[in-house]
């Protein structure tokens, strides 16, 4: 790979982690809106970045016809949807996804390495039992996109007309206090914005590189090392490397940086939640970022359903910890901005 190329995907890679730290994107956020105010708005953010991941990506696999139309997953695929609600169940106990893990991170929680080891443990666990009793079988899928033939330029120019109805939406309701150039440095992005720009992102580096996330890269580590096989090469720890530095950048530059030592909370919930994270990444494979980065953009029906999976799962661990006394994550979003505060 040049070096103009390899420069490329670290962008790409490290504004989406920008943007993605900025909008405080999260699965179990979305799903606590959806509870906590009955919207949806960051939910449905996340099938926008797919769907302008998938018309990145459809377009350059129908012009330029690259070479990364295949993407890795596991037979028997039932076990992705099993590995997506138990993801969801994690997550939700953590108290964050699998991005706002890294966020946590950014921010200067050093505690939220507690979920990072859950989540290594997760794997390793899973691979143990996986080497012992046979139960997966690695395969290549091959994207819809691939398959599907001369429909393709017509759900190309359907995706594009959702596009452009997206960029009028986001244009007429764009802040108008700001200049265009200020709005970057503005403390929370609107998540409409932010899906558009870390679809767009994905679809590219889905393109150029092929399928890759953070979850994905750890599990495969994690992995190879339990059956002491060849890991990942280096690009998928340097792309690794890019997201966070975009996230730290975005904390230092808004000023949210602080280094924190000692927890908020009790350690276990984030270490027992990194588990079973973890468990369902080595299931999937991969987490939530695999799943909407990767997975819906390659029109992938295993995909589809493994990420409601996690939706279940998230929604199902916030309202066994409801049940439990723990009140539901305050998150609302005004103005398509998105926060979560304290109660």
């Amino acid at each position: 790979m040049n070096a103009a190329l390899l420069v490329l995907l670290l962008l790409l890679v490290a504004a989406t982690g920008f943007v993605a730290h900025r909008a405080s994107l999260c699965t179990v956020r979305a799903v606590a809106e959806i509870l906590n105010a009955g919207s949806a708005h960051m939910l449905a953010s996340f099938f926008k970045a797919a769907l302008w991941a998938a018309l990145v990506y459809g377009l350059l696999l129908l012009v330029f016809t690259p070479q990364t139309a295949r993407f890795p997953a596991f037979e028997p695929r039932a076990l992705a949807i099993a590995g997506g609600f138990v993801f969801g169940i994690g997550a939700a106990i953590n108290g964050g996804c699998s991005y706002s893990t890294l966020q946590r991170i950014a921010d200067g929680d050093l505690a939220g390495l507690a979920s990072i080891v859950g989540m290594v443990l997760g794997v390793f666990t899973w691979s143990a039992i996986d080497a012992s009793l046979a139960i997966t079988r690695p395969v290549q899928a091959i994207a819809l996109w691939v398959e599907i033939g001369a429909i393709a330029p017509w759900l190309l120019g359907v995706l594009a007309l959702l596009a452009v109805i997206e960029i009028v939406r986001l244009w007429r309701t764009h802040p108008r206090t700001h200049k265009a150039w200020q709005l970057l440095g503005a403390p929370s992005y609107r998540v409409g914005t932010a899906a558009a720009v870390i679809g767009i992102c994905a679809g590219l580096l889905y393109a150029i590189q092929g399928a890759w996330s953070y979850t994905g890269t750890l599990r495969r580590a994690v992995d190879a090392a339990y059956r002491m096989l060849p890991g990942p090469n280096a690009l998928p720890w340097l792309l690794f490397a890019a997201v966070f530095i975009g996230m730290v950048a975005s904390s230092m530059q808004r000023g949210s940086f602080a280094l924190r030592w000692h927890p908020q909370g009790a350690l276990a919930p984030r270490l027992g939640g990194g588990v079973l994270m973890g468990l369902g990444a080595s299931l999937v494979p991969g987490g939530n970022d695999t799943l909407i980065l990767t997975g819906l953009p390659a029109l992938s029906g295993w995909a589809v359903a493994a990420y409601l999976a996690l939706v279940a799962g998230v929604a199902t661990g916030l309202w066994v910890q409801h049940r439990r006394g723990k009140p539901y994550p305050n998150v609302a979003c005004i103005d398509g901005v998105c926060v979560e505060r304290p109660r």
